[in-house]
């Protein structure tokens, strides 16, 4: 991916169903790699195994559409990656000790703070786009009991 890309075309929304969704539609739609899906508050946000994830106003909730060369088993690759990238800012930028629990989530303080959703499609053996969510609890100070 060429970093000049990433944002390239950004789309604000104040409330959806979920960015991943709206990211997916785009990519059918033909929207190039490095569009951007942003949300101030989702509806129906997810995480792995469709688990729901509670993204009030206030978080940040994102989906990127990437267009990778290679094959289905290189979209765990992606994941994995954009976790650790995610503790990297939180450590470099925020001085937090952020973790991971693998595969996909970040903690703080044996918190989840951030979940990342990587969701492919793929044409016989070649990726044709992955959507990768982002949901960062960032100004969110309260939470179900649930959770």
């Amino acid at each position: 991916m060429n970093p000049m890309l990433m944002g390239s075309r950004i789309h604000y929304l104040r409330r959806v169903s979920s960015t991943n969704d709206v990211a997916s539609e785009l990519a059918y739609q033909g929207a190039p790699e490095g569009t951007v899906v942003v949300a101030e508050a989702q509806d129906e946000g997810r995480g792995r195994l469709r688990r729901r994830w509670f993204s009030p106003p206030g978080g940040l909730w994102i989906s990127v559409i990437l267009r990778p060369r290679g094959g289905p088993i290189d979209a765990l690759r992606i994941t994995l990656t954009a976790g650790l990238s995610v503790v990297e800012v939180l450590r470099d930028l925020y001085d937090l000790k952020a973790t991971i629990k693998w595969p996909n989530d970040v903690r703080v303080k044996s918190r989840k703070i951030c979940g990342v959703l990587s969701e492919m499609d793929s044409i016989e053996d070649q990726m044709d786009h992955v959507v990768l969510g982002f949901g960062l609890n960032a100004n969110v100070n309260e939470f179900p009991e649930e959770l």
